[in-house]
This record gives structure tokens, sequence and C-alpha cells, in this order.
């Protein structure tokens, strides 16, 4: 295993969380973590030419994640100011992404692409069919089909981490990255509300 911590984090709390998680599950071998203080810092990752554009498309996204390559698996981990302050959903954040490679060695995913690539031109068909700007609705299409499979990935690890009674720690996690306010009131939100 090889950690790797970027940016300005708290080195024991990211070691410490790492070995409750080695506890609570096995972890594969051969993998590398990389620890975030800032999703900008993704870019810096230097790996092998033939990964490293499938990494940079992933780093676009915003999130955590993992990816596979041969036999290098690789954990990106961004650890924001909540998962910082939370440590039972951090440890949900790993178990979920250490899942993910899991369920990759399975195979399991190797079926869900074949499965969309089999799909795919047939659905493609019907949407040239459609009287709208084809170059939106492919873009379009295309953003549903990643969101689709993305979401069938992460049903498959999450179930992965309920079987194995690991769903506190899920649950954890989700809450802490769904449950935040997006937006704050307005300034003038109680002026707003009088008026109406």
């Amino acid at each position: 295993m090889f950690i790797k911590i970027l940016g300005n984090l708290d080195h024991k709390y990211v070691y410490n969380t790492l070995n409750r998680v080695k506890k609570l599950i096995s972890t594969p071998t051969q993998i590398t973590f990389y620890f975030l203080e800032n999703l900008n810092l993704c870019y810096s990752i230097k790996l092998p030419r033939n990964l490293q554009n499938r990494f940079k498309i992933e780093c676009n996204q915003k999130v955590s994640f993992s990816v596979k390559y041969k036999s290098k698996k690789v954990i990106v981990v961004y650890l924001n100011k909540d998962l910082q302050n939370n440590q039972k959903a951090f440890i949900g954040l790993l178990l979920h992404e250490i899942s993910h490679i899991k369920q990759i060695d399975t195979g399991i995913y190797d079926q869900i692409y074949s499965a969309y690539n089999q799909v795919y031109p047939k659905n493609l068909k019907l949407i040239n069919g459609l009287k709208y700007d084809k170059t939106r609705l492919k873009q379009l299409f295309s953003d549903i089909s990643v969101m689709a499979v993305s979401t069938l990935k992460d049903i498959y690890a999450n179930n992965y981490l309920i079987k194995n009674k690991l769903d506190s720690y899920l649950i954890e996690y989700y809450l802490s990255e769904f449950d935040r306010k997006v937006c704050p009131k307005p300034i003038f939100y109680k002026n707003l509300k009088e008026n109406l």
C-alpha cells in the first residue's frame, strides 16, 4: 500500500483513519491512496501515460474516485472540511472507494460496460431519429449514460458494504455529502419573507 498526502492535511488523522478502515475491510494489494486537500491537486498526480487521460477525466468530475489499470489500483480522496471533522464519514468514503476496487476485481464492472456497449448503438439510433439538434442530444445522451453507469457501479459497491454490515459508515458519509445546505439564506431573506 502506498499513501500520498497532498496539501495541508493532518497526516496523523489520515493514517489513523486508514488503520481503522483496514480493521473493517480487507484492502486490496498494490493499492495507492492519494489524499487531497483541494481538487486542483488531482492534476499533479503522475501516472503512466496510458492511465493519465482517463485519470484527468475523473479529476474533472470533482469527486473522490477509484481507478484500476492492469494491476495498478488508485484511490483519490478529496478530503473536504466535513470529512476532516467527521471521521466516521471519512471511513465511509474510504470503504466505498475500496469497495469499488473490489467490485472491479470481481469483473462486475466489465459486465456493466459490456451491457452498456450492446445497448448504446440501439439507443443512439433512437436519438438520431428525434427532431432536435443532434450534437446537443448526443451530449445529453452521453451525460445521462455516464450517470446511469455510475449509479449502477455505486449500487454494487454499496450493496457489498451493506452485506458486510458496514452501512453505518456508508450512511454517515452520504449524510455528510448530501445533507449539506447548498446555498445560504440571502442577507435580505427576512425582509423578503415579511413582504410576501
